[in-house]
């Protein structure tokens, strides 16, 4: 039993009726592996229906990426491919957050990064 919870695997209903508190779970969990894979970076996410949402704020808090939750469910490493990916459009490593380099990034006139076109 004390292995079992020391284990992170993340089992959530896949059913198309979640409860608010199994979203608020689903995002919990979201948050913790993407900052966990990509430390100091500022990660936010929110589900809609069965739609898990990710914006990476220090980078824009426009562009992010939508997940199934149905078609992904716990599979976390879908997600952390995404989040890397969305740090590669915008030329920022993976790995822990470079300050430096988000400072000196490129901003349109709303001060939003630019990101690879």
């Amino acid at each position: 039993m004390k292995s079992e919870a020391k284990r992170k695997t993340v089992r959530h209903s896949k059913s198309a009726k979640m409860t608010e508190a199994q979203k608020k779970k689903v995002c919990k969990d979201v948050a913790e592996v993407l900052v966990a894979a990509y430390p100091g970076y500022l990660w936010a996410v929110n589900m809609n229906h069965r739609m898990v949402s990710v914006k990476n704020l220090d980078l824009s808090g426009k562009w992010g990426f939508q997940l199934d939750y149905g078609k992904v469910g716990a599979d976390m490493h879908k997600i952390v491919m995404a989040g890397g990916e969305i740090l590669e459009r915008y030329k920022m490593k993976r790995g822990w957050v470079d300050q430096d380099a988000i400072a000196m990034a490129k901003r349109d006139f709303t001060g939003a990064m630019i990101h690879d076109e």
